[in-house]
Order: structure tokens, then sequence, then C-alpha cells
């Protein structure tokens, strides 16, 4: 799942910069006219040769309809999912926001930059997100744990955005602090993991897809609102900006209230060293 988190970060990583000056060159029409052609290529391979394993769907007795209606029912009715979807919804409030809309504007209105110089710092939060993304899923597994690594990652993502608003520094220092929120930012797909750990195998699917909608929903409140409170304060993006590191900070104590599934191969002694096979035994 970090893994292929961290394809899709790359894609916003060089898209940041890259799609601005191709739009600069050959207009937005021809631009946007290819990336839609890319698109459908994409969807082509994908229905020739994609296949999909075995799943619950394939043989459920119900309509569909009524299969995803039972899906979300359970979901809903389900407060650990509910809870970790608000975990996720503020977490990911960074990339929504600061990534995905205003972090341009801010760095080039509070810091000097210009706009190239500014986008390429924005982009090192989706390059140190492909990294996080998957160095967290690695480190999560290896320790056992998943809550207190989301709960890490959420205080230094917090902090690492709060170093580039109140920190005095130069556009190097504001790329290392924003790689540095995009890497301690993709612990949040750990979010994932935990929402699927302990269901049934008919409610994983919808309990990441909730999981990851609410967590993209978030742009629909969070980008209007960064942009009201800086037309209230006269265009102060700086002042705005400061929802981020706070709802970081909110994921971080909302996770704590979370009591921690640990899956059955985290367990204490589950992954317990192999007996060594004699040589003799060896063929």
């Amino acid at each position: 799942m970090g893994a292929v988190n961290a394809v899709g970060m790359l894609g916003g990583a060089i898209g940041a910069v890259v799609l601005s000056d191709l739009i600069t060159l050959a207009g937005w029409r021809a631009v946007f006219l290819g990336t839609g052609a890319a698109g459908m290529a994409i969807c082509a391979v994908a229905f020739l040769f994609l296949r999909e394993p075995q799943s619950p769907a394939t043989t459920a007795t119900t309509a569909p309809t009524e299969h995803i209606r039972q899906a979300l029912a359970g979901v809903l009715g389900h407060p650990r999912i509910c809870m970790i979807s608000m975990v996720s919804l503020l977490y990911y409030m960074p990339v929504n926001v600061y990534a995905g809309l205003w972090g341009t504007t801010e760095l080039m209105k509070d810091h000097n930059l210009s706009r190239v110089t500014a986008e390429t710092a924005v982009s090192m939060i989706f390059w140190g997100t492909a990294v996080g993304s998957i160095a967290g899923g690695w480190l999560s597994d290896w320790l056992g744990h998943r809550k207190y690594l989301v709960f890490a990652g959420a205080i230094l993502t917090g902090l690492a955005y709060a170093g580039v608003f109140y920190l005095p520094g130069d556009a190097t220092m504001v790329s290392a602090l924003l790689f540095a929120a995009g890497l301690f930012g993709g612990l949040e797909m750990l979010c994932f993991a935990m929402a699927k750990e302990g269901q049934s195998n008919a409610l994983v699917g919808t309990a990441v897809a909730f999981v990851n909608m609410v967590g993209i929903a978030g742009a629909l409140i969070f980008q209007p609102l960064v942009g009201y409170i800086a037309d209230l304060s006269g265009g102060d993006f700086h002042v705005a900006s400061t929802s981020v590191p706070i709802c970081a900070g909110l994921a971080a104590l909302l996770i704590l209230m979370l009591p921690e599934y640990r899956h059955p191969d985290h367990q204490p002694g589950a992954r317990a060293p192999r007996e060594s096979v004699p040589a003799a035994a060896v063929a």
C-alpha cells in the first residue's frame, strides 16, 4: 500500500513543476488534451492486461447495490473505522491544502520566492511522502506497531510545517523542511492498515476506501476554509497556514484515544526465528 502511494506521489512531485512549464510553453489546452489522452491510454492498458484476483465480491449472493449498502452500514457503524477516518482527514490536510493549493502562494508572499522556486519547494512534499510511505510501512511491520508511529509522524509533520512558517530561512531550508514534512506525513498511510486489520474480508475493501474518501474529502472543507481565513486576515497566508500544523496536532491527539489492534503476525513471539535445519538434511 505504501509503495502504491509512493508511485502516486511521484506524479505530484514531477507534475508540480513540469506541468506548469508545459502550460507556459504549449498552452493549457494542449497540455490538458495530452494528459487526457495519456489517461485513456493507461485505462486501455489496465483493461487489457490487469487481472483481478479472486475476492469475496465474486461469490456474493446479494445484488451489487445491496452489497454496497451493507458494507457501508458496517463501516459507518464501526466507531474504530470512523475515528481512523477522522485521523486520516486531519493528518492528510497539509497535503490537501498546502501541497495541493496554497503552498506556492504562501511561499511567494511570505518568503519572497519566485514561482518556479516555490513550486519546486512544494514538490519536496511529494518526494518526501513517496519515501515516507514506503519507509513507514516497513518500519511499522518491523516494530509490529502502527498507532504510536502515526502519533509520532503527525507531531513531526506539524513541527516541520511550523518550521516553514515561523523559522527564517532561504529556499534550501524551506525545501528541506517541506521534504521532512512529506517524509513524516507518509506515515499517514498506516491509517489504511489500521482500518483493515481485524476486519472481515467482506469489509476490508470498503473500510480502506472509506478512510481514503474521508481523507481526500478534507480538501472540500479545508481548501476554501484556508482561503477564507486568508481573506479575513487581509491576504495574510502566514496566519491562514497556521491551520496546517494545528490539524496535524489534532490528528496526533485523536490517535492516542484509539486502542491499538495488533495483527497476529505482530504479537510477541509470532515471528520467532525458524529452527535451524541440519546441514545433513539439505540435499
